[in-house]
């Protein structure tokens, strides 16, 4: 799918939740439910004097990832913290430990992935309710950037030093 080309399918499977691989720092985590993020390039159109009064155009923009978090079950979340703070200093410490999410769509031969760089974990939201589902945690994270398995970026990276 690298040139652009959308898939034809007959009799495929779609991708679904069933096709996710959610790595961190190449480790699989199994029990979570939900994860979000969201990229954007906010730019401001430039105006000028003229009758027109139509934008003379934009600027480069300003990149940011935002909304990040990740649903687990109640174990899952804490195996994730284990791992984290097994990686500070101190082998306790979870909150600064800088990590990377990979998620992966796999059906068949075809595979597409995000890669989430820079992630720190800001925060949790353990919650509790009568029924029948699992004990669940949210966890909010910051990302600094986001590029797929190819290599491509929203933000500009003709520089080449992400």
């Amino acid at each position: 799918m690298a040139d652009g080309r959308d898939v034809y399918r007959v009799k495929g499977d779609a991708f679904s939740w069933a096709s996710l691989i959610i790595k961190v720092d190449g480790e699989e985590f199994f029990g979570i439910e939900e994860i979000n993020y969201e990229e954007k390039l906010e730019r401001t159109k430039i105006r000028g004097t003229g009758r027109a009064q139509a934008p003379r155009g934009m600027t480069c923009g300003q990149y940011d990832v935002s909304n990040c978090s990740m649903v687990m079950h109640k174990d899952t979340a804490k195996a994730f913290r284990q791992f984290l703070a097994s990686k500070a200093p101190d082998g306790k410490s979870y909150g600064r430990v800088e990590f990377t999410i990979t998620v992966q769509a796999v059906e068949g031969d075809l595979v597409i992935d995000d890669v989430l760089y820079g992630c720190k974990l800001s925060g949790r939201t353990p919650s509790a309710k009568q029924g029948t589902d699992p004990l669940k945690e949210t966890i909010p994270f910051d990302c600094l950037y986001v590029k797929d398995g190819d290599g491509l970026s929203l933000f500009d990276n003709s520089e080449g030093r992400y």
